[in-house]
């Protein structure tokens, strides 16, 4: 699938940017989390992951170098991504962040003055930051991240066209996820006594290995780097893919369009070569493909619960 780049933007910002003017870009620089395989990692302080070999493809064809600031994302109550994701471009902290969710609410301007910044690697907790974006310009989608069916290896897998297919399971749910949400609507609530709620975290496929539940609905990259952790896993993979997911894509701070353009143009050819998928097999991602809309505007109930 094929989708348009951003907007044009006045020639003054390029000739006002020493970034972009005349492609003198020498640093392309990338903020990706630490820990998010198989997207972005360190292993025996080697980076790895789909937006590592990514972002390493696109500067090279810019012919910029690439610098990658690593980050840690917080995990409680009071952090959200996009405003981490936003108090990073603010702060100048980096030019573009990879693996972005493209839903429309995450990409309008903080309803806040001032953002918590996440930790960057090495270099420990920085003060809150004054939010200079506007809200987030988008690159292209590069990629959909689904939720999936997923099978314990005691039960025998059945082939999944609608979430009411798993009424004969039980079901594995983390509370408060959009899978969970997803369950509870599913067939009008009649799975609810099946689902078994998990805390977020590492437990439900643990639980699912061990025949503990029958079935989960999770996302797919999670799956993928539980399989790079434990090669010898028989969890059952379904073909199912839920209709509700993400493209992902490159976020930006309004003044960076320009670069937002030329990355554009890059993925573009990408995604036409059929360059990707070869990047996600190096890592171990199921890949696939954007789908229309580029970008979510909204969560519908009944796509929800399909």
């Amino acid at each position: 699938m094929r989708y348009l780049g951003a907007s044009s933007i006045l020639s003054l910002l390029i000739t006002s940017n020493p970034l972009l003017a005349n492609d003198r870009v020498q640093t392309l620089k990338v903020c990706l989390p630490v820990s998010s395989p198989p997207y972005s990692e360190i292993i025996d302080e080697i980076p790895t992951g789909f937006d590592v070999e990514l972002s390493r493809k696109l500067a090279g064809k810019l012919k910029h170098k690439l610098e990658i600031v690593w980050f840690k994302s917080e995990d409680d109550d009071e952090a959200f991504y996009h405003y981490e994701v936003n108090g990073l471009l603010s702060s100048g902290a980096c030019h573009v962040v990879a693996g972005f969710p493209l839903y429309r609410p995450l990409l309008d301007k903080p309803f806040v003055d001032k953002v918590r910044l996440p930790e960057l690697y090495g270099e420990g907790r920085k003060p809150p930051v004054k939010v200079t974006t506007t809200g987030l310009v988008a690159s292209i989608p590069y990629h959909f991240a689904p939720l999936t069916v997923l099978f314990s290896p005691s039960v025998k897998a059945i082939e999944i066209t609608h979430l009411k297919d798993l009424n004969k399971f039980s079901i594995g749910s983390e509370e408060g996820t959009l899978a969970d949400a997803s369950l509870m609507m599913a067939d009008k609530g009649k799975l609810v006594s099946q689902i078994h709620h998990f805390i977020p975290g590492k437990h439900i496929l643990p639980s699912l290995e061990s025949g503990s539940i029958d079935a989960v609905l999770i996302e797919q990259h999670r799956f993928d780097a539980y399989k790079k952790n434990h090669p010898d896993s028989q969890i059952k993979e379904s073909a199912y893919v839920h209709p509700v997911g993400f493209n992902m894509g490159y976020v930006a701070s309004k003044t960076q369009e320009v670069l937002v353009q030329k990355l554009n143009r890059v993925l573009s050819r990408m995604i036409a070569s059929n360059a990707m998928k070869p990047l996600s097999d190096k890592v171990g991602m199921r890949y696939l493909e954007p789908k229309l809309p580029a970008i979510q505007s909204r969560l519908f109930p009944r796509i929800l619960a399909n």
